[in-house]
């Protein structure tokens, strides 16, 4: 990835980041390419895309949601949008 990339992502992360309110740890595992491509996918939801499709046509405002295996809470994310204010996630780790 070519540098003017990089400082590109890690100053969209960056904004996207205080926006969303959503902060990662400044440990980082990978290097800084792969850590902000990372981040930038998390904070856009474009990880995992075929995943977030059946998650679209399922959830809907109201339903309950459970996310086991929660880990950082990506999905529970996406379930808390999807489901909405009438709606509940419960997420596990």
């Amino acid at each position: 990835m070519k540098r003017s990339m990089l400082l590109f992502n890690k100053i969209l992360v960056i904004f996207l980041m205080r926006v969303q309110g959503i902060y990662f740890p400044m440990r980082q595992i990978g290097g800084d390419e792969w850590v902000y491509q990372w981040r930038l996918n998390f904070l856009t939801n474009r990880w995992e895309q075929e995943s977030l499709i059946w998650c679209r046509r399922l959830l809907r405002p109201g339903m309950v949601a459970v996310d086991i295996g929660a880990h950082i809470g990506y999905y529970t994310r996406i379930f808390s949008h999807l489901v909405g204010d009438s709606g509940r996630v419960f997420s596990f780790e």
